[in-house]
């Protein structure tokens, strides 16, 4: 998606993170966020607040499987 007002390094363009979809194929799933509900600070805070929580949850099963 190249539209113009979009992209990488705009403020308004859209978060991507990459969650693993199978820890043994190596296969990733890319997310989407909409970034226009962000605007709101309380929707804002939410959001990394939820996006938090889904890293420190991939990273305990990361842990998990190395110990």
């Amino acid at each position: 998606m190249n539209r113009r007002g979009f992209g990488p390094y705009s403020p308004c363009g859209p978060i991507e993170t990459d969650t693993m979809k199978s820890w043994t194929g190596g296969h990733s799933q890319r997310q989407r966020y909409n970034t226009a509900k962000l605007k709101t600070n309380w929707k804002r805070k939410e959001f990394k607040i939820t996006l938090s929580n889904k890293l420190k949850v991939l990273r305990e099963l990361l842990e998990e499987e190395t110990i």
